[in-house]
């Protein structure tokens, strides 16, 4: 995925920014690294997931690195590892200096999704939870990452 707003270019589910698609084994924490052009000191990086349509939360990327050669910088989130049969839906907000891509008209979209399925493969029908935990969760570096509940299901 690319996306292109006011001057900042952000990439995800390439060969140097990979991101899940398709599925996850459970259990497993799902990484997810962005690429953002151009490089600065004030970018920051979100990624808003649901799980099984219900809330929407937010864990906050940790810098990774800069790549002098294609002028970028390189972000990286954890996703809460998950039982078989959640689907995940979600998607990446880069914020600079008040700028932000993609759009804030487009922010409530999840145009990505992943399939959480079990070591042997199959998919467990889960049903949509009613509540969603809160308990604080580490994104990045499981140190300096913040996940933050909000409701956009209004």
């Amino acid at each position: 995925m690319r996306f292109e707003n006011n001057g900042i270019l952000i990439w995800y589910g390439t060969s140097d920014a990979p991101a899940p698609d398709g599925s996850v084994l459970e259990g497993t924490e799902a990484k997810i690294i962005v690429g953002v052009q151009p490089p600065d000191a004030s970018n920051v990086v979100e990624v808003r997931y649901r799980v099984n349509q219900s809330l929407t939360e937010t864990v906050v990327a940790k810098y990774l690195r800069n790549d002098l050669l294609r002028q970028a910088q390189y972000f990286r989130a954890y996703l809460p590892a998950l039982q078989a049969g959640a689907r995940v839906e979600y998607t990446v907000i880069c914020q600079c200096a008040g700028r932000q891509v993609p759009a804030r008209t487009d922010e409530e979209q999840l145009p990505n999704s992943f399939q959480v399925v079990s070591a042997a493969g199959e998919e467990i029908s889960t049903p949509t939870p009613e509540f969603v935990n809160t308990q604080q969760f580490q994104g990045g570096d499981r140190s300096q990452s913040e996940k933050v509940l909000t409701n956009t299901n209004t």
